[in-house]
């Protein structure tokens, strides 16, 4: 896929425990990253531990179990690490109405 961008630019996708925006946590995050310099793009793919259960409905859609992110990170061990992976790239999601604005 070509973009023409004047800077790199990340898509991602979250899996949550629910449809709460506020009670909710996520469970999987998804980033594909493409440069604004032609490099291949990049995948960052990371189940995390909610800390809470997962709602039944979370758990059809998803196929993701408490089995499968019992030692998983929590969100705030990869936080870092998914922030770096963004740098300063512009975003966009999946599903997502969350505004962020950057300078």
């Amino acid at each position: 896929m070509e973009f023409n961008l004047k800077r790199d630019l990340c898509f991602f996708d979250v899996e949550a425990t629910g449809l709460h925006v506020i009670r909710d946590r996520i469970i999987q995050i998804a980033i594909r990253k493409f440069f604004s310099d032609g490099r291949p793009a990049a995948t960052y793919v990371q189940l995390i531990n909610p800390g809470i259960p997962i709602s039944q409905e979370a758990m059809d859609i998803t196929g993701i179990t408490p089995d499968h992110l019992r030692n998983k990170p929590t969100f705030s061990q990869v936080a870092k690490e998914i922030f770096e992976f963004i740098g300063n790239a512009d975003l966009a999601g999946y599903n997502s109405n969350v505004l962020i604005f950057r300078s």
